[in-house]
């Protein structure tokens, strides 16, 4: 994907956030000043039957800063755009269809059904541009938002866009400073394009080092994993069918590849969020270097074959430096390890997976996922750039998962049974 797609991309998620915090507004659940958003209705329905949006804000009390609320809300587009079409569609305005990929995991595929009326409002927008009347709010905002995002040339001006927004720029800055949310969404588009474009320099001058290398080394290995590698992962119950983004087309599961069949014995220790496997003989470990809303950085995987001395598990392991032994198995391990307060507990997991690599060194996999007796779905993406993660990540429906590391959620595991 190249570079001014993805940022157009990243763009279209902010729109997205302030369209939501306009409609809030207008329906007279929040105000704004330049630098604030204010909740006003602090609602006395059930959560669930409140705008999504609010809930995502709730946590803030009444007041939060502007590019912070519009943080918040990107932070979860994914949710957000899912139920913006579930609205339009109570209102037989369908916008979308899933078609199923595999399993509980679909594509959705977005139509052109029913524009004319989006057409229409296309017609009268650009009309008001071209004009000295006064725009509705509503219509001031919808500029104001286009503008934002750089866009209103291209969906008001048609073919000849570079020249007519040129030719109207004065008028669509003037409607823009008329909304106050449109002046916060381009702040915010301006900051992430500056952190999204130091991203794709640094990734574009790897893949260019790795295209080099590749005239003399052979085809290029589109995903390796770094000395620190942040990942995310998301589950959901059996029968809960996870859709795909658009934006995701080309990187669902091919239903007609062979899926890699794993178990593995998961060491859980209570206080600590390594992922820690017991393999054969021996432990591997790869250490939780920082977590960051649900994206976790892991270093390099960490090795020790049995038998094994307590000093050198140690490492691992504080406590074990208060018994001297020399630890035979995994079983001798877990007896220590009991004996000196850590409460182990070995969990059995067997995963059916396919990996894929997507954009700028990204690996996604979808995998099922058994454990105790219960199965779940799970999606996870892999990446050295915490910020390709998240234009992704934010992209997906969460909707009843659970964001979490495997540590996390087998601890999860075991306190529901």
């Amino acid at each position: 994907m190249k570079t001014r797609a993805l940022i157009a991309w990243s763009d279209a998620d902010v729109a997205l956030a302030g369209a939501v915090l306009m409609d809030l507004a207008f329906a007279g659940k929040v105000d704004s000043d330049q630098d604030n958003l204010f909740i006003l209705q602090r609602s006395s329905e059930a959560p669930e039957e409140q705008p999504l949006a609010l809930r995502l804000l709730g946590h803030w009390g009444g007041c939060v800063r502007l590019d912070i609320a519009l943080d918040e809300l990107v932070s979860r587009i994914g949710d957000l755009r899912s139920a913006t079409v579930s609205s339009l569609a109570s209102r037989d305005i369908n916008l979308s269809f899933c078609s199923r990929v595999s399993g509980d995991f679909r594509h959705v595929a977005w139509n052109g059904s029913q524009v004319r009326e989006a057409l229409a409002l296309q017609e009268e927008l650009k009309g008001l541009v071209e004009s000295e009347e006064l725009p509705k709010p509503a219509h001031a905002s919808l500029i104001s938002l286009l503008g934002a995002c750089e866009i209103a040339g291209p969906f008001l001006g048609g073919r000849a866009h570079e020249k007519w927004t040129t030719q109207h720029r004065e008028r669509l800055d003037s409607i823009r400073r008329m909304d106050l949310v449109g002046r916060a969404v381009a702040e915010t588009v301006s900051r992430l394009r500056c952190r999204l474009r130091a991203y794709l320099l640094d990734a574009d001058q790897s893949d260019s080092a790795t295209a080099e290398s590749r005239k003399t080394h052979g085809p290029r290995v589109s995903y390796t994993r770094s000395r620190v590698t942040w990942e995310w992962r998301v589950f959901w119950p059996e029968g809960e069918a996870v859709e795909l983004p658009p934006s995701w087309d080309g990187f669902g599961i091919d239903s007609d590849s062979e899926a890699e069949l794993l178990e593995d014995n998961y060491l859980l220790v209570h206080g600590k969020n390594d992922n820690i496997k017991l393999r054969g003989s021996g432990l591997k470990i790869k250490r939780m270097v920082e977590a960051c809303h649900g994206f976790i950085a892991y270093g390099s995987s960490v090795k020790f074959q049995f038998p094994e001395k307590t000093a050198t598990l140690a490492k691992i392991f504080p406590r074990l430096i208060e018994v001297t032994a020399d630890l035979h198995s995994s079983d001798d391990l877990i007896e220590i390890m009991s004996a000196t307060g850590y409460q182990p507990r070995v969990l059995m997991v067997s995963k059916a997976r396919r990996v894929q690599s997507m954009i700028f060194g990204v690996q996604i996999e979808f995998s099922r996922v058994s454990v105790n007796g219960r199965a779940f779905n799970s999606i996870s993406l892999e990446s050295r750039y915490l910020t390709a993660l998240r234009i992704l990540a934010r992209n997906l429906p969460i909707g009843a998962g659970q964001v979490a590391g495997y540590s996390e959620f087998l601890d999860c595991i075991v306190r529901m049974n």
